[in-house]
Order: C-alpha cells, then structure tokens, then sequence
C-alpha cells in the first residue's frame, strides 16, 4: 500500500501499529531488558516522587528535565509545572545567583574551581515560590553519568527558611546583647583601673582581703567581657562577616604562658592546677588576639568542667603541617553524643549545666577561630575521666 494513497487517520494507525508490533532483530531476550529498563525507570521515578526532599533534573548542560511532586509542591506549583524561559535561575534572589552558579559550576566539574562533594557540600539559596515569596532552601547535587561522562545532575532541596530565620533571629540578639553589655563592662573594667591604682598607694593600710576581692571582681568583668566577645563574634560567624584583622609572627610560649596567667585566678578559685610544656620551634604567623582566645577560651572550660583539686596539662609541639597544641584535662569528660554536638552554638549537655554555669558559645566560637586560620580542633572525651582538645595550627595563615 502506498502511503499516500492513505487519508491521515489511516497514516496515523499504521504508524501507531508499526511502533507496537514486535521488532524482528529483538530477541526475547532483549524485548525483556527492554521491559526491564521500563520498570527501572518507573521504579525510579517513583523512589524520587516519594522522596520528602523536591528533586530537579538537569540536563548536563543544565537544561531543566523535571521536577518531582515534592518541589512542585514545596513551591506551590501544579503538577507538570516547568520554570520560567528564563530558566531556573530567574526564580533565585539576584543575591543568591552568583552562589548557585558557582555551585553548579563546581557540580560540573570546573577545574578552576573546588570540586563538589555530593555527600558533604551544600548551599543555601532564596528561591521564589508560586506566591512570589522567597524561601531558603538548601540545595545538594549529584551527577548521573553514562560511559563516564557526565549526561546530567539531580538537584535535591529542603526548605531549611525556619532554620535559617532562626540563626538570623539569634544573631540579631547576640549583636544587640553585646552593644548593651559592651558599655557597662568597659566602664567596670575602667573604675578597677583606678581602684587598684588608688589602693596602690595606701596598700599598707589596707586588711588583705581587700586586693584579693578586687582581683576577683577584675576576673569576674574579664569573664563578663569575654562572652561579649563572644556573643559578637558568634554573630559574625553566622552572617558570614567574621574575618581576621591581623597575621604577625607570635611567640607561642609566650602566649600560652601569658593566658595561663590571666587565668590564674579562674583557676585558683575551682582549685584546679595548670601545668605547660613547650617544645621549642619556629613562631606561627596568627591573629595573637584570636589564638590567645582560643587559648584562654579552652583553659577555661578545663578549668570550670574540672574536678576540685584537679590539674590541666598543655603541651605544644612543632609538627611538619604546624604548632599541634593540647589541652588535657582531668574532669567530668563527655560522651559520643555529646562530643559530636561540640560547636553548634548554645549547646549544654545536661551534665555540663549541672556543673558550671555557660552559654554554649565559646567553644563555638573557638572552632570557628581555629578554622578560620586554616586549623583543625578535634576533641576526644570519655565520662569521668577527662577530655583531650587539640589544635593543629599551620605556621602560616593563608
């Protein structure tokens, strides 16, 4: 029969049975890797549909595929919904596109960039919903590849806007708890100048308790001052305007001794012995003002979650990647849980708020330090026998 000699709805049956009549060159055997491939593909994509988190693909050169029910949803968009012509990146904050073609990028393989670790990496990003209204979501990526070639990516979102307006909502407290206590310890800090000054010069008339309580109350307002510290620094950490101010050569021996000393009071009060070794080595080029917060910073939880009459030993050793400075204590110890929660901020385990009183901050703020010089900080602890902080600390800051 000669196609043209057949009308259009005749056309369109003989096509329809020319595509459901079995192929002569397919075996058995391959019409059932056919089927298979079928029910893979629906399996899938059912996987996908089920999961809680909104799932893009993308073509490998970033083209949008399709979208599960789960981001239509997250987005307040009908089912078969597809993004503007634009593209996906239209519905982003102009704030935010830069970061997620950067992600993409690294997602892709760029060799000028870092490559993306789809089990670890992870971006934030605004993205406008149905509404018009932005929400946070956070973005993970994976490629699919095809005789090792990159053939496309699956994009995975949570919205994670509570979250976010949380960290944003405590930041903004920290900033203005800091700027209220700021003035008030500074001047505190200022009248001891003068009281000591002054006492200076009648010191021999004076019961001796009377300097001893105004060491105390110096201790007390050094304390006071730290957590203002931290509260701001907490803050800048989590809007991302957390830098170092200064790289100078430091002497780490002095440094440690020097901490050591201020502290010497904290640690008189809980009875708690302090004890250094110091190996000789080069100078590490650091912001002494940060590393001496770190320093006194993890002195001072050795101290406050020691034991009455306990000890706390550091040592510092020069390595081949930098200085390696621990902090072992013999106190009250943390279990796994607990170890593996150290760093978010405001964090107490229940054992630690019945021995000392704390904000949760300045081990926080210690890490984000340490990091920020290009360090590390791992702590290993046990219940009831002590804990052990290390920072690894490279001669120079990048």
């Amino acid at each position: 029969v000669r196609t043209e000699d057949l009308t259009e709805e005749q056309e369109a049956a003989v096509e329809s049975a020319n595509e459901s009549a079995p192929d002569p060159h397919v075996g058995p055997a391959n019409s059932e890797l056919r089927a298979g491939d079928h029910n893979a593909r629906y399996l899938y994509e059912t996987a996908l549909g089920a999961l809680p988190t909104g799932v893009i693909h993308l073509c490998a050169d970033g083209t949008f595929l399709g979208a599960t029910s789960a981001m239509e949803r997250m987005l307040g968009h009908p089912p078969g919904w597809e993004p503007p012509e634009g593209g996906l990146l239209e519905l982003v904050h102009p704030d935010d596109q830069e970061v997620g073609i950067a992600a993409l990028a690294r997602l892709a393989g760029d060799p000028a960039l870092e490559p993306w670790d789809s089990t670890t990496d992870s971006v934030d990003l605004r993205v406008r919903n149905a509404d018009g209204d932005y929400r946070w979501l956070e973005a993970r990526g994976t490629d699919l590849r095809q005789d090792s070639q990159i053939a496309g990516y699956l994009v995975s979102f949570t919205d994670v806007t509570s979250r976010v307006e949380a960290t944003q909502y405590r930041s903004q407290f920290f900033r203005t708890a800091a700027h209220e206590l700021r003035a008030p310890v500074a001047t505190m800090l200022g009248r001891l100048d003068i009281l000591e000054a002054t006492l200076e010069k009648v010191k021999a008339d004076l019961p001796t308790t009377v300097p001893a309580t105004v060491e105390h109350l110096r201790s007390s307002a050094l304390r006071m001052q730290r957590l203002v510290g931290d509260l701001m620094d907490s803050a800048r950490m989590d809007s991302g305007e957390f830098n170092l101010v200064r790289h100078e050569n430091v002497d780490l021996a002095a440094l440690i001794t020097k901490e050591i000393a201020d502290l010497a009071v904290e640690a008189g009060e809980r009875n708690v012995t302090i004890t250094k070794r110091v190996t000789p080595g080069p100078k590490v080029t650091v912001d002494s003002v940060r590393i001496g917060q770190v320093i006194a910073n993890l002195l001072s939880n050795a101290c406050r979650y020691g034991r009455n009459g306990g000890a706390v030993m550091v040592t510092a050793d020069p390595t081949r990647d930098g200085w390696c400075i621990r902090f072992v204590d013999t106190g009250i110890g943390m279990d796994a849980e607990t170890v593996a929660r150290l760093g978010e901020p405001l964090f107490r385990a229940e054992r630690a708020k019945e021995h000392a009183v704390g904000t949760g901050l300045g081990f926080a703020v210690t890490k984000g330090i340490v990091e920020a010089h290009g360090g590390t900080l791992t702590v290993e602890s046990e219940l009831d026998r002590g804990t052990t902080v290390t920072v690894l600390l490279p001669y120079e800051t990048a």
